[in-house]
């Protein structure tokens, strides 16, 4: 009775510490009576009744059961067929959540029947063998249908206005696999999601940023579990895979996908370098520079000059770039470089990619020769008031903010004529 009608907060506590501490002292498969009301969810996550609470509380009394048995756990067919993961309520979501998250990682262990199928199991050519827990064939079904009806129904609701969708069946089953992700994402469970990042995660979290405004009146935050995605422990195979899809140019994209796209790849470039091709890099650097020359959006181009300041640090100087960047800044006179300044893209790019090669050296000594060439090269167009001037600004800005300490050094790599054309941009006092 009191798990039927009254499991209040208190005795919800009371309960949830027994669930969790005796099937580590009992075998609870014995006690019929027990595990019938917890592993009896038949009708427990019914829309016509407004008790979220007591919904919730024995979704948690489960969990916290079979997070105990753990490979001894029973009945995960029956439980599966009464999840509910459209649930109109968002606490009973999140459960249902957590609760699916505890199925998998208790499913999960590989179970061989002879010492020699095990040695061939975890033997590779690689010699890191397999994975130590591996998603059962019917859950991995069953993740992949979620995704793919989740995906299905986002397209019959792109059209509506944020308030409509968060009535649909596609939020609520959305919701859900967003609180399942993040959950799959902490702990030894991330382990399982890295085989569904490529080809279910990161699409179905493009298409939550795609709805900002859904997200942001829900609640919801994809930008940081996208991010996250770069800490997974991935593997070569997973990492190619991952790179092909971040760096494809996807069609009318905002430029707040865009900028996470970039940012989702300078954290795995951080994260995973020493694992990344000179094919991937490559890949990766293509991608930077299609970015780096958007016609649509100048925060675009400031991003990627910034993932491509890192790229540099980390691959050397490519001097073809370089000449790249200075032969599309033309020698016009002052009123055409006036004009150009805040119309041309290219130029714009062009500054943005030299002042990147420039700050992917900061503490570089003794300075090189061509950094001086490139900040009075630039320094003609420092004086225009466009976004380009502005941008050339920012370069030697930085450029004197970093190396203030080192500048009685750096000077004498400078010729007067250098020095003449850096002085009045910012502080003539600094380079006099």
């Amino acid at each position: 009775d009191c798990l039927d009608r009254e499991l209040n907060q208190d005795a919800f506590e009371v309960w949830c510490t027994l669930c969790w501490w005796l099937p580590t002292v009992i075998d609870i498969r014995r006690s019929k009576s027990f595990c019938k009301h917890l592993f009896n969810i038949k009708g427990l996550l019914n829309t016509n009744f407004d008790d979220t609470t007591h919904q919730s509380c024995r979704l948690m009394l489960l969990k916290n059961v079979i997070s105990s048995l753990e490979y001894r756990s029973f009945d995960r067919d029956a439980i599966l067929n009464n999840l509910m993961f459209d649930h109109p309520y968002d606490q009973v979501r999140e459960n249902v959540a957590k609760l699916f998250v505890t199925i998998i990682q208790t499913e999960s262990y590989p179970s061989l029947e002879s010492p020699g199928e095990v040695i061939k199991y975890f033997s590779s050519d690689s010699g890191l063998g397999l994975a130590l827990k591996i998603v059962p064939k019917l859950l991995d079904d069953f993740i992949k249908r979620l995704f793919i009806s989740t995906a299905l129904e986002y397209k019959q609701v792109m059209n509506q206005s944020p308030q409509q969708i968060l009535k649909t069946s596609y939020y609520y089953k959305a919701s859900t696999l967003f609180y399942w992700i993040r959950e799959m994402s902490k702990g030894p469970t991330k382990i399982l999601l890295v085989p569904y990042i490529e080809p279910c995660v990161i699409p179905f979290l493009i298409n939550l940023l795609n709805q900002k405004d859904v997200c942001k009146i829900a609640g919801l935050d994809p930008t940081k579990i996208f991010l996250n995605l770069a800490d997974m422990p991935l593997r070569m195979p997973f990492i190619k895979s991952i790179i092909d899809l971040l760096c494809k140019v996807v069609p009318m994209s905002s430029s707040y996908q865009i900028r996470v796209q970039l940012t989702c790849i300078e954290y795995i470039l951080s994260a995973q370098l020493l694992q990344l091709s000179e094919s991937e890099l490559s890949q990766i650097r293509d991608f930077v520079l299609y970015e780096l020359y958007n016609e649509n959006f100048v925060e675009v181009r400031m991003r990627a000059a910034s993932l491509l300041s890192e790229l540099i640090h980390n691959t050397g100087v490519d001097t073809q770039l370089l000449e790249k960047f200075n032969k599309n800044l033309p020698n016009c006179s002052w009123d055409e470089k006036q004009k150009l300044s805040k119309t041309d893209v290219k130029i714009h790019a062009s500054i943005l990619g030299i002042g990147a090669i420039i700050s992917a050296f900061p503490y570089v000594f003794p300075l090189p020769k061509w950094i001086p060439k490139e900040l009075a090269y630039i320094s003609s167009w420092a004086r225009t008031t466009g976004f380009v001037g502005t941008s050339a600004k920012n370069v030697i800005s930085e450029f004197k903010k970093v190396r203030v300490d080192t500048w009685n050094f750096d000077r004498t790599v400078f010729t007067s004529e250098e020095l003449e054309d850096l002085e009045g941009v910012l502080w003539r006092s600094y380079y006099a």
